[in-house]
């Protein structure tokens, strides 16, 4: 069985997130991307959500749960490296999942510390809390366990 590496993972949730655009017009995103690089910086984001002026909106950083920064979404170093890439974007919002679960962050928000700036925590639960990539393989992870998030 080949391994799900956070690329392959995160490719996947890009495709998810576009269906879910597709199935809501209403929505204000053009598509999701995979690994943008903001013009100066070599960091790339991990997945940018467009909005339809084609300007990232939400960018964010997956990280698999079994590594050491994946064990949560509130892993600091992950949560500053995911707020650097959405400010070199120019993104109002980033995110850092670690599969299970996904935290939407502000990230400009004057006289408020990053770590207050929590908007949205949601459990993404696909039947199981994924704590291997095996476990991920095996799991039948789709656009419909998604729709929470991306509304």
């Amino acid at each position: 069985m080949a391994t799900v590496t956070e690329w392959t993972f995160t490719s996947d949730a890009a495709k998810w997130i576009e269906e879910i655009i597709k199935q809501k017009p209403s929505l204000p995103f053009l598509d999701a991307k995979v690994e943008l690089r903001p013009a100066a910086s070599i960091k790339r984001g991990d997945i940018i959500i467009r909005g339809r002026d084609g300007k990232p909106i939400i960018t964010g950083e997956a990280k698999m749960p079994d590594k050491p920064d994946g064990n949560s979404p509130f892993n600091e170093m992950v949560v500053r490296d995911a707020h650097d890439k959405a400010d070199d974007f120019g993104a109002p919002y980033f995110f850092t999942w670690n599969v299970n679960r996904c935290v939407l962050w502000q990230t400009f928000q004057k006289g408020v510390p990053l770590v207050d700036r929590k908007n949205l925590c949601r459990n993404l639960y696909f039947g199981a809390s994924l704590r291997s990539v095996q476990r991920i393989a095996l799991t039948s992870i789709h656009a419909s366990a998604l729709p929470g998030v991306c509304s």
